[in-house]
């Protein structure tokens, strides 16, 4: 025992042993643990004998916290959502999502189930998380919408009206449209003079009928008796908003609402900005005026009580002064 002693310890004498570890002939490489030298890279990346490794001092597994979300040293997806590109995070398990509740997601998906938005609505829902903006619910598409075409739009949209093909807010008032003014809800339609009703109906023109687009005419019913000049003949509709008929006092259809009301001057015989459209011809350019078409056998297809339905063979029949 005493001579193996004795021999260990004239062993670290001659040969100069130290406890430091020799370094590497390459100065970028770590000492292993059991003396072989390899890039520091290696070592932190794990190799055979891991266990044994000398670290390098950097964790290469290790999350950057720096510039990374961390929790416990390990990188996560988010802390905040500020953290994420899109969507939210959830503070729970720290991965950026879609939503977390209804309110994170947009009005076209308003519905959030398992953290994703889908459609499916209800009027507190959009009210509630879109006031303002889409308070309506559309069961149609389970989206929040501006309006909806019922007894809320005028509170959804403060005192317009609700346009039922786009579910939008338009800027006509409520009630503030006279007859044969252009019109997409009969809500929009006012009271005649002498009382009554109107409907936005939509009306037709020429053989064969085609559409001259949707006005507010008045409805042939008590008070009303007769219709009004120029838009005297009645016809059986149901209006735009509804699918119940009544009867309803329209213009011929020689002619159409534009051009029974249209009271502008023109060039000659250019009647181009004349009536509706001038591929319809409902109205012609005569004596510097434009004038509606009109039916001879019917002096009150003109609206002016002081115009007639003059034929003078050289064009369709047209309403002009009496006098003249």
């Amino acid at each position: 025992m005493l001579r193996l002693t004795i021999f260990v310890s004239c062993c670290f004498v001659l040969a100069g042993c130290t406890d430091q570890v020799a370094a590497c002939p390459n100065a970028t490489d770590v000492r292993h643990a059991d003396g072989r030298c390899a890039p520091a890279g290696e070592l932190d990346g794990g190799g055979a004998n891991e266990d044994a490794q000398v670290d390098s001092g950097v964790d290469a597994s290790a999350c950057d916290c720096t510039t990374t979300p961390c929790v416990d040293d390990e990188c996560v997806d988010c802390l905040t959502t500020s953290d994420c590109a899109t969507g939210v995070c959830d503070t729970g398990s720290h991965a950026c999502v879609e939503c977390n509740v209804s309110s994170d997601c947009p009005s076209e998906r308003p519905t959030c189930e398992m953290q994703a938005c889908v459609t499916g609505c209800d009027r507190p829902l959009c009210s509630g998380n879109f006031s303002g903006v889409a308070p309506a619910c559309d069961p149609a598409s389970g989206a929040c919408v501006a309006c909806l075409p019922d007894a809320n739009e005028g509170t959804d949209c403060s005192g317009t009206s609700c346009d039922p093909a786009s579910l939008t807010c338009t800027t006509t008032s409520l009630g503030s449209l006279g007859v044969c003014d252009a019109c997409v809800r009969s809500t929009e339609c006012g009271v005649p003079m002498g009382g009554g009703t109107m409907g936005c109906v939509e009306t037709v023109f020429g053989d064969p009928e085609r559409s001259a687009g949707s006005y507010c005419l008045v409805t042939l019913a008590p008070p009303v008796t007769d219709c009004p000049r120029g838009t005297y003949f009645a016809v059986t509709r149901s209006p735009v908003d509804s699918t119940t008929e009544a009867l309803y006092c329209a213009p011929t259809t020689l002619s159409t609402c534009p051009a029974v009301f249209d009271t502008t001057t023109c060039d000659g015989d250019d009647a181009s900005s004349c009536g509706l459209s001038t591929e319809l011809e409902d109205s012609t350019c005569q004596g510097g005026r434009c004038r509606s078409r009109c039916d001879v056998l019917e002096p009150f297809s003109c609206r002016l009580d002081t115009e007639a339905c003059f034929d003078d063979g050289s064009s369709p029949p047209y309403c002009r002064r009496a006098t003249m």
